[in-house]
């Protein structure tokens, strides 16, 4: 048992659409995982990846030319990564067989795409680069008493742990939280973005934890070509082709005007967000942390298709529904769960002091063994 109840933002997703599936996958329950991945590729992984590298505060005023083959070798390593990994838990290889062939696709794809962002990227980058990757806690409230940090039933503090992307700050000193998608079917209807919780929630923890004022999100699409169309590598200068940059474009929305920079290729929504939204997003957060910290919660199943279509866990869900023991598939198909959050070589705020409880105290995500 650790020393805090930690909740991450893929545990409060899993709680929010299947009561018993986060019984199953969340690290303070019962903790599972699929022994076998279902994937062997995580593309907006790998993307993300080499954005942290691109946008990373350290090189931010370096020649963007010296910084690009970085990135997409951040890319690079990122798929070997994940296809290390894959062999080393199916022990089995990519090398005969039609995979192979979609990994080595995919890799190619995604070089052409980040090449043809280099050259469409700065025109739209009108911002100095914060951090990239900030893996931090925050302390989450108790809604009964919000100047206190919330406790488990054990009396453990329950905190959130996430990961932020990227943080900017733009010419007037404004803080803005962004937010990297890579888009397979499209880029995302409006609405989508100006209700993206997860966005609204990491600007609360943000402010939470760095004792700033977050002026609102961006949101960063890049979008992946369908087969029957040419790349993006075939629109960018490198190729030949005029550099015209984004087209920037003003949306009233309400009361409040949304910046957005358009391409073919890739598109970036800058939204001002009010303290109305951020600050719901933390009492959001709070409640759902309570009941998260509860021992005697019902987990109750949610059968729907558009939830169990994706579930990791509906075979023995399926056993439970049926008055079976979940046990021995469980034993058969499902292992601990083994991934850290912490991963070694991964840019980021992860091994800085952050202030996230009501007395100031500070705790480390990543503590160095005891010693002098």
């Amino acid at each position: 048992m650790g020393t805090d109840f930690i909740i991450r933002p893929w545990e409060r997703e899993l709680f929010l659409g299947c009561r018993r599936a986060w019984d199953f996958g969340a690290h303070e329950r019962q903790g599972y995982e699929a022994a076998q991945p279902a994937s062997f590729l995580d593309l907006e992984r790998a993307v993300k990846d080499a954005l942290a590298v691109y946008y990373f505060p350290g090189m931010w005023d370096w020649n963007r030319a010296i910084v690009a083959p970085l990135a997409t070798e951040g890319f690079a390593k990122a798929l070997r990564t994940q296809r290390t990994a894959y062999q080393a838990s199916t022990a089995a290889t990519l090398e005969d067989d039609e995979e192979a062939a979609g990994w080595e696709a995919a890799s190619a794809a995604g070089r052409r795409m980040l090449a043809a962002y280099y050259d469409w990227a700065p025109k739209a980058d009108k911002w100095t680069t914060v951090q990239v990757e900030a893996l931090f806690d925050v302390t989450i409230p108790d809604p009964a008493r919000p100047d206190h940090g919330l406790l488990a039933a054990d009396g453990r503090g329950v905190l959130y742990r996430l990961r932020v992307d990227l943080v900017v700050v733009d010419k007037a000193g404004r803080n803005w939280i962004v937010e990297h998608r890579l888009c397979e079917d499209g880029f995302a209807e409006l609405d989508d973005l100006l209700l993206d919780d997860i966005a609204l929630t990491r600007s609360w923890a943000w402010e939470q934890g760095f004792l700033g004022k977050v002026a609102g999100t961006i949101h960063n699409e890049l979008r992946f070509p369908r087969p029957d169309e040419p790349g993006p590598e075939a629109a960018s200068p490198s190729a030949g082709a005029p550099s015209t940059g984004p087209d920037v474009e003003w949306i009233k929305v309400g009361g409040r005007h949304v910046r957005r920079y358009n391409g073919p290729w890739f598109r970036r929504t800058r939204i001002r967000r009010k303290r109305e939204e951020i600050e719901g997003a933390g009492v959001r957060v709070a409640e759902q942390g309570r009941l998260m910290a509860r021992t005697d919660l019902d987990c109750y199943p949610t059968p729907e298709w558009s939830t169990c279509r994706p579930c990791d866990f509906r075979e023995p869900c399926l056993a439970l529904m049926q008055g079976n023991d979940p046990q021995p598939a469980l034993a058969e198909h499902y292992r601990p769960r083994v991934r850290k959050d912490f991963e070694e070589g991964r840019l980021g705020s992860v091994w800085g002091y952050v202030p996230h409880r009501p007395d100031q105290t500070h705790v480390r995500l990543n503590p160095p063994p005891p010693g002098p």
